[in-house]
């Protein structure tokens, strides 16, 4: 059996009105789905790493999902080489309009920028490639002396769901951009998305509920929406804005363990 670096999964729902019987159709179809990327990611867990895609439709757009596996995730506040040992790269917190990290960062216990953004209403903690999503007001200087003592890394961000519910977002406006998201799901996996088009932030959530989100969190987009991920030991960009990529201050990156 050939090794499987790359797969795209897909799959559509049909739109229909808001009844019990459509609710249901759409919880069922979500869940086949589910469980055929489960068996799949069974299955590629005994190969080699890598980041499968996985495409899903909602009501309001169609999302790829990113699942890198048996690789490790942290946060990074210097431009990650694309090499034999790195597999997935895109911007994480934002990037001020003065050209620092947006909002306090912490990278593997080391505080980068210890200024609070109170309009930043969620907050992602990195620990022993573990990934926690919670609402800002967890954050604390207990949280954050624990954080540095166990070399974890944190960073602030817009919390977009929350217990599966869409949280109040008014930072963007109307305004319209591709939006991508770190997302968890209900099988603890936590998967990054981005939308197939250019849509304002409520729709993205939207879609993000839709298809099971449980906890989410924005991430930096626009002029600084840049990404990429290998395929077949190439390099393959995501986004659709590179305007402000040497801007970028910091990465989520995913690589070899």
């Amino acid at each position: 059996m050939k090794r499987m670096y790359f797969l795209v999964l897909i799959f559509s729902i049909t739109s229909c009105a808001n009844n019990d019987t459509s609710k249901n159709a759409v919880i069922d179809s979500l869940k086949t789905v589910i469980q055929t990327k489960e068996a799949e990611m069974k299955w590629i867990k005994r190969k080699n790493p890598g980041v499968i895609i996985v495409n899903q439709e909602a009501s309001t757009c169609a999302i790829n999902l990113f699942y890198p596996f048996g690789l490790k995730v942290e946060i990074v506040d210097k431009r990650p080489d694309f090499n034999e040992k790195t597999f997935f790269g895109i911007a994480g917190a934002y990037t001020s309009k003065s050209g620092t990290i947006d909002g306090i960062f912490i990278n593997n216990g080391k505080i980068i920028n210890d200024t609070y953004n109170n309009e930043l209403t969620g907050l992602c903690i990195i620990r022993n490639e573990s990934i926690i999503i919670e609402s800002s007001d967890k954050l604390n200087d207990e949280l954050i002396k624990k954080v540095v003592s166990d070399k974890s890394s944190l960073f602030q961000q817009t919390l977009l769901i929350k217990n599966g519910l869409i949280v109040d977002c008014n930072l963007f406006g109307n305004a319209v951009n591709l939006r991508r998201a770190l997302i968890k799901f209900n099988d603890g996996s936590y998967l990054v998305g981005e939308s197939h088009r250019a849509m304002s932030i409520q729709e993205f959530q939207i879609a993000l509920k839709e298809i099971g989100a449980i906890d989410a969190v924005n991430l930096d987009m626009g002029s600084w929406s840049e990404g990429w991920y290998k395929r077949n030991n190439g390099k393959m960009s995501i986004g659709d804005n590179f305007l402000k990529t040497n801007k970028q201050t910091n990465w989520i990156v995913y690589s070899l363990k």
